[in-house]
């Protein structure tokens, strides 16, 4: 008997069979290529396929080479356009601003021109007795194209050109119009100061006419003369004689 029938179920045998070395694996040959027309096809396409893929990369990197320096070029005529536009703004505001102040030029020369101007004057033997009273006429004449409106008036009088003041204050009394070439009489009453005009001494009269033009601005003009001869002699003297426009041209 062998030891196979005497021992069918060993569990012993059964381990030591277990263990045996398998045989090595074997590494079949490759394939030869197949030369049937499914097999031609299907490697063609593949071969076109790279192809295609090969092309496809190449266009896009030639896409983005030509999207960059379009971009590039788009750029620079973008900041030439902000640039031309820039400088035409800059342009167009210093053109604007040399129209504004023609045009603000051309309305104060309308301004000057038709605006009111008024200057007091007086003459020899413009001091008139009327009853018990003497008094000192000054005509306040308008010389400008439109009407002026007084809006007061100060005539004083001194024996001392040193006691004159430079300016007077602003006086509001009953408004007047003065039309142009139509004077408007001021007078003042010297019956106080009569003995200062003895032995020639000289009586200085002065004052200031504050009058609006047409557009409502306001002006000032300045007079001082000097009377002798009991008034049948009278000097315009510079002292107390300006305007507001020339002391605007000083800064005033």
């Amino acid at each position: 008997m062998s030891n196979d029938q005497q021992h069918p179920h060993d569990p012993n045998q059964a381990a030591q069979g277990n263990q045996q070395t398998p045989p090595p694996g074997v590494i079949p040959p490759p394939l030869a290529p197949s030369n049937s027309p499914k097999e031609k096809q299907q490697r063609f396409c593949e071969k076109w396929k790279h192809e295609l893929e090969f092309v496809a990369v190449g266009a896009a990197v030639i896409y983005a080479v030509f999207t960059y320096f379009e971009w590039v070029t788009f750029d620079s005529e973008r900041k030439i356009m902000e640039k031309e536009f820039s400088s035409s703004e800059t342009n167009s505001a210093a053109q604007l601003q040399a129209l504004r102040g023609q045009l603000e030029e051309m309305q104060l020369a309308r301004m000057l021109d038709e605006r009111a101007w008024v200057f007091a004057e007086t003459h020899d033997n413009t001091v008139i007795t009327e009853g018990t009273n003497v008094i000192f006429v000054v005509m306040a004449r308008n010389v400008g194209k439109t009407p002026a409106i007084i809006t007061g008036d100060v005539i004083r009088t001194a024996t001392d050109l040193n006691k004159i003041p430079k300016f007077d204050d602003e006086v509001i009394g009953e408004e007047a119009m003065v039309v142009p070439n139509q004077p408007l009489r001021l007078t003042l009453n010297i019956n106080p100061v009569l003995g200062a005009m003895k032995d020639n001494n000289p009586l200085y009269v002065y004052g200031t006419v504050f009058y609006k033009d047409i557009s409502g601005n306001k002006h000032w003009t300045q007079f001082c003369y000097s009377i002798t001869d009991m008034g049948a002699k009278t000097f315009q003297l510079y002292t107390h004689s300006s305007s507001d426009d020339v002391g605007k041209a000083n800064g005033k």
